[in-house]
């Protein structure tokens, strides 16, 4: 019997070192109604579109400017990057037109958008820790 407790209490105590994920936090500028999808992604996904290892959807129901809060739990340590777009018109896809997407999107940047197709370094970042404050404008 006191086995049994031993083992009992020794499975209830986390292993020492054990690596809980992280947190990545911020919000996102938006300024027409629709469904947000907000995806972080690493390397792999990144080359899938309109895909990420984790997804974020929050209904919007006003055609108006605001910040809108998301959170990733448990993220483990490694390189993210954030893409998301605003499904104005409820299709479940990003529209795009002659130039480019039609719909508001987004991405966590590093430094100024680039010209052209984005690729996975221009919107990477490395989680060694919680991450807060991003803030992404959705256009």
């Amino acid at each position: 019997m006191k086995r049994f407790i031993f083992m009992a209490v020794l499975m209830a105590v986390p292993v020492a070192g054990m690596a809980e994920g992280f947190v990545i936090s911020g919000s996102v500028l938006v300024r027409q109604a629709g469904v947000l999808h907000i995806y972080l992604t690493d390397e792999e996904q990144f080359s899938i579109p309109l895909s990420g290892i984790m997804e974020i959807r929050k209904d919007l129901e006003e055609n108006r400017k605001q910040e809108i809060p998301f959170s990733f739990t448990d993220v483990p340590e490694g390189a993210y990057g954030i893409r998301l777009y605003v499904d104005t018109n409820g299709n479940g896809k990003l529209d795009r037109g002659l130039f480019g997407p039609s719909e508001p999107w987004g991405m966590s940047w590093q430094g100024e958008p680039g010209k052209g197709i984005p690729r996975f370094e221009d919107i990477a970042f490395f989680v060694k820790r919680n991450i807060e404050n991003i803030l992404i404008d959705a256009r």
